[in-house]
């Protein structure tokens, strides 16, 4: 129906046109066709119609029922205008006919600085979303800059951690070794002079404990000296503590070397005291 009647208003046939609306009219009332769209564009379409072929009365009627219908559009009053201003010309009210014009043209004036401001406004919020978020990508990217630098540093001091605790650990195996190596020697020192208890006599016993006295005890007394004197001159301090532990050691494998040699004496019943002192 609606394309009946812009054909026929393009046409400029009046009758097809009136036919058109009353036909939308029909409709409406029966309920075939439903919205507040179509009942204002009828009183827009009748009151347009009416005043084209100058039927005063009739377009006053739709005019005014144009009135009584809250704005529907931003335009809305501007159209009033200028179906009043020519309605006046209809009735031949010149003067007042293009006062009511220029109030149109005024209305009209003000409703296009409204939707320029409208657009303005929309035209800087839309600007400063954009703003907001460049500025919002900005920061996620500096966000997972951060936290990739953040990740690969704990993942470096992870692996300076580990390889600590290896260095250390190394360190301590070799110490380790060191003090069983240490303790090994002296075992099998030791061994040796049980079993040259059994096998000599009684002089080579003496001899022999003499010996492991003033032998091995000289020489650890030796090394431990030596040991000492490193120890004053040391200045670092993890070296100072590997040659106390050397010393501690030597010290320890001195007095083995000294019990094992004062048992040999004892069973001789050898005076003890002019044989043995401290380091």
């Amino acid at each position: 129906m609606t394309f009946d009647f812009y054909r026929a208003s393009s046409l400029d046939n009046k009758q097809a046109v009136q036919l058109s609306l009353n036909n939308i009219e029909s409709l409406l009332k029966k309920g075939n066709i439903i919205g507040d769209e179509y009942a204002y564009n009828l009183l827009d379409w009748k009151a347009d119609f009416f005043l084209d072929i100058k039927m005063a009365d009739s377009a006053f009627f739709y005019i005014e029922e144009l009135r009584k219908i809250p704005d529907f559009d931003q335009n809305q009053r501007v159209k009033l205008n200028r179906y009043k201003s020519r309605l006046e010309n209809i009735r031949g009210n010149h003067e007042k006919a293009s006062e009511l014009l220029n109030i149109a043209l005024a209305e009209s004036l003000k409703v296009q600085a409204e939707q320029a401001e409208e657009m303005d406004n929309l035209l800087y919020a839309q600007t400063q979303a954009e703003h907001h978020k460049l500025a919002f990508e900005r920061s996620e990217a500096e966000k997972k800059k951060r936290n990739l630098w953040i990740i690969l540093i704990s993942l470096l001091l992870l692996v300076v951690a580990a390889v600590s605790i290896i260095l250390l650990r190394l360190k301590d195996r070799k110490i380790k070794k060191a003090v069983k190596d240490l303790n090994e020697t002296a075992n099998i020192q030791i061994t040796l002079m049980e079993q040259f208890e059994s096998e000599v006599r009684k002089e080579e016993q003496e001899r022999l404990s003499k010996n492991l006295h003033d032998d091995l005890a000289g020489t650890l007394a030796a090394i431990k000296y030596n040991i000492d004197l490193q120890i004053m001159d040391v200045v670092e301090e993890g070296k100072r503590e590997e040659l106390t532990r050397l010393s501690d050691m030597m010290n320890s494998a001195f007095k083995n070397v000294q019990k094992k040699a004062m048992i040999f004496l004892k069973r001789l019943n050898y005076p003890l005291k002019k044989y043995f002192t401290n380091i």
